[in-house]
């Protein structure tokens, strides 16, 4: 078996027939992930006269772990993996939140992380806020754990807000904007369209007769 360098693996997405893939390569075939030990081109990493050329991520000659996806516990269906079944994966989770709860969550923006702590001395998993220092804007997340505000290392512009709403990714519907919702064009009761030409197509105007 062809030695690499597990701290020089390069991913390069599903695996292709056509490609060229070189020592440290990654690629996912049916949903496995495979590091190439040698140079290749068209070896399936899925077949078994390519065991020359690739490596399964996961079995005992790569890291700890298993080889097989059928050799994992706890599968309700056969393309499903537990998440137990990833190494490191459920405490790497703990504690964060969704993104959704982030833009609830966000406590607006405030001259210094002292004003903050002052605002909000302590908080909720999820609740974020944004500082002023000294024009650089940042975003800071409460950490539940250590009971305090800590700098997420995003700095740089932020939507601080829009129309009333915070939060790094707001999203406002037509009402918000006062506009017209898109499903009320060209319907009984709504609006009129514009054609390519700029102008309301006949189709959608009422009969109507000259004398």
């Amino acid at each position: 078996m062809a030695a690499y360098d597990q701290g020089s693996m390069f991913f390069r997405g599903q695996w292709e027939y056509c490609s060229t893939y070189d020592p440290g390569d990654v690629a996912v075939r049916a949903g496995i992930s495979f590091v190439a030990v040698r140079q290749s081109a068209g070896e399936n990493p899925l077949d078994a006269a390519s065991e020359d050329y690739w490596l399964a991520l996961g079995s005992p000659s790569a890291v700890p772990g298993l080889s097989n996806h059928n050799d994992l516990d706890g599968r309700e269906m056969p393309d499903q993996h537990p998440l137990s079944a990833i190494s490191g994966l459920l405490s790497a989770l703990g504690g964060k939140v969704n993104i959704s709860d982030i833009n609830v969550r966000n406590r607006g923006t405030f001259p210094s992380i002292e004003a903050l702590e002052a605002a909000y001395p302590t908080d909720e998993p999820g609740a974020s806020a944004y500082v002023n220092d000294e024009g650089d804007m940042k975003f800071y997340l409460w950490n539940d754990d250590e009971q305090e505000w800590q700098d997420s290392g995003a700095s740089g512009v932020f939507v601080a807000e829009v129309n009333g709403m915070t939060g790094p990714a707001v999203v406002l519907t037509a009402s918000d904007v006062s506009a017209v919702p898109v499903s009320m064009i060209n319907v009984p009761g709504g609006v009129p369209g514009l054609d390519a030409n700029g102008r309301i197509p006949i189709s959608v105007l009422p009969e109507f007769s000259i004398s």
